[in-house]
């Protein structure tokens, strides 16, 4: 069968298969006496819709935010299916599925005596200092540099702190300074 007969057959024939129609085939042989004859194709239930995992979410918001301690202002990017954004001072975002899991611009409050874990984490191409107090739920991530200081607290309860943190430095790394 010469090729285009065979792309106008398929052209043909799908849809009418995925439309759940029972296509007939006729095949012409190319003889004198042409012999058409006609064969039903079995029906053929169209596959489910293929859902197709990406990385990218279906949406992004850009919040701007001016920082508590003076300084720039900045910007963070978040997945609205992930956290909950409350604008009202202090600026919130909530883990949609961690469970008391938020974080906001810190503010100074009294911590627990007790250990406190500390790492320096490059997050958005800058250095950040992470101090964990798993007595208090607290962690936080302070960064220092000319052009400000910025503060975030990081509250969940003893058992999620761990997977808060990680999210919530995920979303620091859209970490963005606005020029005024």
């Amino acid at each position: 069968m010469n090729r285009s007969l065979a792309i106008l057959l398929s052209a043909l024939i799908l849809p009418s298969i995925a439309c759940g129609v029972t296509p007939t085939v006729i095949v012409v042989t190319a003889t004198p006496a042409a012999v058409v004859t006609s064969t039903p194709l079995p029906v053929v239930s169209p596959s489910p819709t293929a859902s197709v995992a990406t990385s990218e979410p279906a949406m992004i918001v850009t919040v701007q935010l001016e920082t508590i301690h003076g300084g720039m202002p900045f910007e963070l990017r978040y997945d609205p299916a992930v956290w909950n954004f409350f604008p009202d001072p202090p600026e919130t975002f909530v883990h949609r599925t961690i469970s008391s899991c938020s974080f906001t611009q810190g503010g100074g409050r009294g911590l627990s005596p007790g250990p406190v874990e500390k790492e320096r984490r490059l997050i958005a191409g800058r250095e950040f200092t992470v101090s964990t107090y798993p007595a208090d739920g607290l962690a936080i991530f302070t960064l220092r540099i000319p052009e400000g200081y910025y503060e975030f607290h990081v509250n969940a309860v003893d058992e999620t702190l761990t997977r808060c943190r990680e999210e919530t430095a995920r979303m620091l790394e859209s970490f963005r300074l606005i020029a005024r």
